[in-house]
């Protein structure tokens, strides 16, 4: 799958040390587009930035939107995501925290308090990018003219980053 953004951008502008692998960057990148990106934009406008990115025919306001919202967002969110999975590994015999001789893993407490920071930063930067794209939804065609199906989903326009939940 084609990423919006690159892990070296992402490894130069987020709180990631260049020693992250990139294969786990790409993970985690890959996940966040399609668990929390797609959701917020709709599946025809985040096809279309894919497409745009892969051919490199974006117009002048899909790449504003993709250099002051959505890199911003993607960073963040990849940060977040990264805190627990870059402490913990997955082997083929266990799952644990990972040790580092030349660095002092943070306790439980200060995990959660500096995933809470990232969450919210997080959070904040989807607003503005929800925010964003409501403001100048004329220039996004693809945003407004969505297929909605059991797979494609449409644009999330509420800026609320309370998870939508449903009871029967």
């Amino acid at each position: 799958m084609s990423h919006l953004i690159n892990i070296e951008f992402a490894k130069k502008n987020g709180y990631m040390n260049t020693n992250v692998r990139d294969s786990v960057l790409s993970t985690i990148l890959t996940r966040v587009q399609d668990l929390k990106l797609r959701p917020i934009l709709g599946t025809s406008f985040f096809n279309r930035l894919i497409e745009g990115v892969t051919l490199n025919n974006l117009n002048e306001f899909e790449i504003a939107l993709l250099n002051d919202y959505i890199a911003k967002y993607l960073i963040s969110a990849i940060d977040y995501k990264a805190v627990l999975h870059l402490h913990t590994e997955i082997r083929a015999k266990t799952v644990g925290h990972l040790n580092d001789t030349s660095i002092q893993s943070a306790d439980e407490k200060g995990l959660l308090k500096l995933e809470d920071s990232i969450r919210k930063e997080t959070e904040q930067y989807k607003i503005l990018m929800i925010g964003h794209l409501r403001d100048n939804a004329l220039l996004f065609p693809t945003y407004n003219e969505y297929l909605c199906s059991f797979e494609n989903v449409s644009p999330q326009k509420d800026q609320s980053t309370k998870p939508n939940i449903f009871f029967r």
